[in-house]
């Protein structure tokens, strides 16, 4: 399935990229690791992104590490702590912990205060099936590469940019954001993956976590 990224709010969306969190509990917020500064919320995932996938009154919040330049560009001193480019990176990436995957109690509403220095533009999300030229190349490129598409998209094979990265079997992706989706819509997410692509893994048992833990990963990958 293809993700779809809109600025005009959705009814029912799967997922609001940027703005705050839906957190019920402020203490969840995560902190940059060595640092007093307060990661930037990237993503909320409601339950209606997979049928009733989770409790609805839960969401999944994603954070990531994020600071400007001077130029007012994302850092890569900071994007590159969360970049996997093969299976070395990946153990670091979990070592340094500079992206955090909870499930919490959801809000109503954003919670209103912002304990991020930055606030990333309002996205909605909505998702649609594959159309058939998209179903024809996905099983081109995974008979040929064992992956799957370029761009953003929904419970499907990954494709990388690098390395193929392997995962545990008690995680699987649930997602995959092409940053030029996002650029092309908000100028304010350019370079905030590199210019690559980015992959959120769900732990399998991630219904049975108590609130505020983590319940999977969320990392960079880019040419």
């Amino acid at each position: 399935m293809r993700l779809i990224f809109k600025k005009e709010k959705l009814e029912n969306p799967i997922a609001i990229l940027g703005g705050l969190p839906w957190i019920e509990n402020i203490e969840d917020w995560p902190k940059i690791p060595s640092s007093e500064k307060y990661m930037t919320h990237f993503m909320t995932i409601f339950s209606n992104i997979s049928g009733d996938s989770f409790n609805s009154d839960c969401c999944i919040s994603v954070f990531i590490s994020y600071d400007l330049d001077k130029d007012k560009y994302p850092k890569p001193s900071l994007s590159d702590k969360y970049t996997v480019h093969n299976q070395a990176d990946l153990i670091r990436f979990k070592e340094y912990g500079y992206t955090k995957v909870i499930i919490t109690k959801k809000r109503d509403a954003p919670i209103l205060d912002n304990m991020s220095e930055y606030s990333l533009p309002v996205l909605y999300v909505e998702k649609r099936n594959f159309t058939n030229e998209e179903n024809e190349a996905y099983d081109k490129e995974f008979e040929n590469s064992g992956m799957g598409l370029d761009g953003s998209t929904l419970m499907t094979n990954p494709y990388f940019e690098q390395d193929a990265i392997q995962f545990p079997m008690s995680e699987d992706i649930l997602l995959q954001v092409d940053e030029w989706d996002l650029n092309d819509i908000f100028p304010d997410y350019k370079d905030i993956f590199q210019s690559g692509l980015a992959y959120l893994y769900l732990n399998k048992n991630y219904k049975k976590k108590q609130m505020g833990e983590t319940v999977g990963c969320f990392f960079t990958q880019h040419t």
